[in-house]
């Protein structure tokens, strides 16, 4: 008897005390009658519910520790011994308006969102000491099971066991109220010790379930010219994007190694197949022996363009911007060199110092910003650069007609990372310049931007480089789509998650950029937790002909 006890078995016994009293005396003369006796009364009648409440509690718990006791399972390991018991998941019944009222389609659904619940309540509880494992067993009989273990030392006995799962027992009944665990006896297996029988609730798997879960509306997709894989699970439907929805801008997400470039090899070999024009400005030098079909431009053939050979003021204002971008220029710097820019004939540095000395008349401060200026430009008249700008290199149109069918332009040999970015933003204002004056409508093309965070960088003041980032709004209507590959989306302008209809996001581990994504695309929490537990060449898909995002298996590289 504990102490609790105590006020309720004296409640009881004074009760029954004074109603004898009231009702019998030695004369045989019965009391008068009073409110009292009915208090007493109540009071007796209370004592005996509480009283019967608790000692059948505990006849239960006798019972359930009785039969976890009864089918407690040891094993000896390598590193020592183990005890487990073990529960099959019997799911209550339930009646159809109690569904309604849950607004839940099935009862399995129910049993299941409430196990979901159980086990993270179990996961996030920071004092537990047993081992769970949740056990699902096909044969003979679908069902699911309970497992809990400790490996035996002084403090951890069979007794603190027991004590334990009937604890976790409680807890889960709790959180899942329409789920039952029942003790079960425990059977041999070569691996592992398994339940000799379990409930009739059918659970597949915590972990497997909530990552590949496939629901049959998010597998509504659209027809498609592009395939990318199946979708991961049972039904394995077939994913593609379609190609005239590559003018809208196609976004690839993930880490290192999650299979970014895989993807985005398979896009650009579809559309080269499909009369496309593809420019892969390739960051680190992946792409030459993933498509060697295609023609390659790399240090012993590179592309050498001239700079100069855009000819309007709004063109050049544009060249000097991306170069005040990556080189770090003052808006005075910006405007002394595009005076000097129209002023010059053709890209020569003698011309252009000369230039740059004549356009402004010159205060000492001003000295000092000119000769920064010069320094900074120097890197491309010089070493690579000189290589890479002539005044005798292509022109915009002439690098535009050179880039027909399938291209790699490989920047890895450019080791100066500042040159390469200039470079390359170059290639492409050239081709965009190309397309907006020739108004090309038969022509298509398609440019691949790895390590977009150097051509769609954040800067202080929270904006990208206003050139590109205001092309990927215009070039869509002259029939270019842009491919924008990044580790991290949160380096990017949100610009380019505003203007990329097609997102392919592969495992990413950032909380930051998970956030990102998950806010950009209205993603539920279901969702934003598989961002993380992607496998390799694995990816969730959002597209205008997939009505909601599908986890794929990219498909593999041929």
């Amino acid at each position: 008897m504990k102490a609790r006890d105590i006020p309720a078995i004296f409640l009881l016994l004074l009760g029954l005390y004074l109603l004898s009293r009231a009702f019998t005396n030695s004369s045989a003369v019965a009391v008068p009658f009073s409110p009292i006796y009915i208090v007493l009364a109540g009071a007796a009648a209370v004592s005996v519910a509480v009283i019967v409440s608790r000692l059948r509690h505990k006849i239960g718990r006798f019972i359930v520790k009785s039969s976890i006791d009864s089918s407690l399972y040891s094993i000896t390991l390598e590193d020592g011994e183990y005890y487990f018991v073990g529960f099959k998941v019997v799911g209550k019944e339930i009646a159809p308006e109690e569904l309604a009222k849950l607004n839940i389609q099935n009862v399995t659904e129910l049993y299941i969102k409430e196990l979901e619940s159980a086990v993270e309540s179990l996961q996030r509880a920071k004092n537990r000491y047993l081992k769970v494992a949740i056990v699902t067993l096909l044969d003979p009989v679908p069902g699911t099971a309970v497992l809990f273990y400790i490996k035996k030392d002084d403090k951890m006995s069979k007794d603190y066991l027991i004590e334990e799962a009937m604890i976790l027992k409680s807890t889960i009944e709790g959180v899942a109220p329409h789920i039952s665990l029942e003790p079960i006896s425990l059977k041999t297996n070569p691996v592992l010790p398994l339940p000799g029988s379990v409930g009739a609730v059918a659970f597949p798997g915590y972990i497997a379930w909530k990552k590949y879960e496939v629901k049959s509306e998010l597998t509504d997709v659209e027809g498609f010219d592009i395939p990318l894989g199946k979708t991961i699970g049972v039904h394995e439907v077939p994913v593609g994007i379609r190609s005239e929805d590559v003018f809208r801008h196609i976004a690839i997400f993930g880490a290192t190694g999650s299979g970014k470039s895989f993807t985005s090899t398979l896009i650009a070999r579809e559309l080269a197949k499909k009369g496309f024009d593809v420019v892969i400005l390739d960051w680190h030098g992946e792409y030459h022996e993933r498509i060697p079909e295609f023609n390659y431009y790399g240090e012993k053939n590179p592309l050498v363009i001239n700079p100069l050979s855009i000819e309007s003021q709004e063109s050049i204002a544009d060249i000097v911007e991306m170069l005040g971008d990556v080189l770090d220029f003052s808006d005075a710097q910006k405007f002394r060199l595009y005076l000097a820019l129209l002023k010059v004939q053709e890209f020569d540095l003698k011309a252009l110092l000369d230039a740059i000395n004549s356009v402004l008349p010159d205060t000492q401060s001003q000295i000092d910003s000119k000769i920064a200026l010069t320094r900074k430009l120097v890197m491309m008249f010089a070493g690579k650069g000189g290589e890479l700008f002539s005044p005798k290199g292509l022109s915009y149109k002439e690098l535009a007609e050179k880039l027909r069918g399938g291209n790699i332009i490989d920047l890895s040999f450019i080791r100066n990372t500042s040159l390469r970015r200039i470079y390359s933003m170059i290639v492409v204002k050239f081709l965009l310049e190309y397309f907006r004056e020739t108004r090309n409508k038969t022509r298509k093309m398609y440019v691949v931007l790895e390590e977009a965070q150097n051509y769609f960088y954040l800067k202080e003041n929270g904006r990208g480089n206003v050139v590109l980032t205001s092309a990927l709004q215009e070039i869509r209507k002259f029939n270019v789509g842009l491919c924008i590959i990044t580790q991290s989306p949160s380096t990017v302008d949100p610009e380019v998650m505003k203007n990329t209809n097609i997102k392919i996001i592969h495992s990413i581990k950032s909380n930051i950029d998970k956030k990102m994504i998950a806010e950009t695309l209205s993603l539920s929490d279901q969702e934003a937790g598989m961002i993380d537990k992607l496998g390799q060449g694995e990816a969730m898909v959002v597209a205008p002909n997939i009505k909601k995002p599908v986890v794929v298996k990219i498909l593999p590289p041929s």
